[in-house]
């Protein structure tokens, strides 16, 4: 059995801390993690960022049809998505037209933006790491665990996926169903990405 577990052990310590808020905070979001002499407010909201940076296995990774397109007509084959997230800059080796995405806006700032070999944009203003399960179904299903050991906490944070995709594409997905997605990875990708937003993801065995 595990004995030591770092990473674990500060996502136990968080998840203790929001279960014991009393109502009170709970009312005024006031996580918070306290040794006895220290303090760090906002729990929740850490535990939610040190969620979203845990390390997954790349088999919890995929990847639109369209995204996967896209990035390797860009790239001309010459670079390899998992290299990029966030805020990296990506560069082109193709000629291509692009519409560029600031945060979480509905619309481009840019429409169909030129861009030559040798050209640079951000990894988020095309592409979306997108969670399949929420965040906050994640944290809700580590809050209601009756025993917070390292083989339950395991169990739940082995739910995490992420899909890359298109900007669009997550648009779309956050048009009403952001929140309605099932605590399987299976059934949210054939009943909310395929079944209702079309989104396709390669290598996915779609049922019939």
């Amino acid at each position: 059995m595990e004995k030591d577990n770092k990473v674990l052990d500060i996502i136990i310590s968080f998840v203790k801390a929001v279960k014991i808020t009393n109502v009170e905070d709970e009312k005024n979001c006031k996580h918070y993690l306290d040794d006895g002499n220290n303090r760090l407010w906002g729990a929740k909201y850490l535990l939610g960022q040190v969620i979203r940076q845990f390390r997954i296995n790349d088999d919890h990774f995929f990847i639109s049809v369209a995204a996967d397109k896209l990035w390797k007509e860009i790239t001309n084959g010459k670079e390899d998505i998992k290299n990029y997230h966030y805020t990296m800059k990506v560069p082109v080796h193709k000629e291509c037209k692009l519409n560029l995405y600031k945060g979480a806006a509905k619309e481009p700032f840019e429409k169909e933006k030129a861009f030559a070999p040798t050209n640079t944009f951000q990894y988020r203003q095309v592409f979306h790491d997108e969670h399949v399960i929420p965040i906050e179904d994640v944290i809700q299903k580590l809050i209601s665990l009756e025993t917070l050991n390292y083989e339950n906490v395991k169990k739940i944070l082995n739910n995490i996926y992420v899909c890359r995709m298109l900007k669009s594409e997550n648009v779309e997905l956050n048009r009403g169903n952001r929140n309605k997605r099932e605590w399987d990875v299976k059934e949210t990708i054939e009943k909310i990405y395929k079944g209702i937003h079309n989104i396709n993801i390669v290598g996915w065995e779609y049922e019939k």
